[in-house]
């Protein structure tokens, strides 16, 4: 089993844009694991900057190297199409 530290050490070595930023802690009511992105950007509706908290992805202990990074890639993509879909506009909508 992946202890707390290890995960930490292998999520340490991914990056991603230079304002993102890529978190790993437990979840004090359940103990289990996850990673999560946070970025600094512009509001959708103010345009004001500001950091912003994307959803947690929970990992198993018994998760792999590559299952763990590929977990924290499907994370910057969701994030990723959040954004787009709060930003794009139709008719000025």
């Amino acid at each position: 089993m992946r202890t707390f530290d290890e995960t930490r050490e292998l999520l340490d070595k991914i990056s991603y844009k230079v304002n993102w930023m890529l978190r790993v802690d437990v979840d004090l009511l359940s103990e289990r694991t996850y990673l999560q992105w946070h970025f600094y950007g512009p509001c959708s509706i103010t345009g004001v900057k500001q950091w912003h908290t994307c959803r947690k992805w929970y990992l198993s202990p018994h998760m792999t190297d590559g299952e763990i990074v590929q977990t924290a890639f499907a994370a910057a993509i969701q994030a990723e199409e959040h954004e787009c879909r709060e930003f794009f506009k139709y008719d000025g909508h």
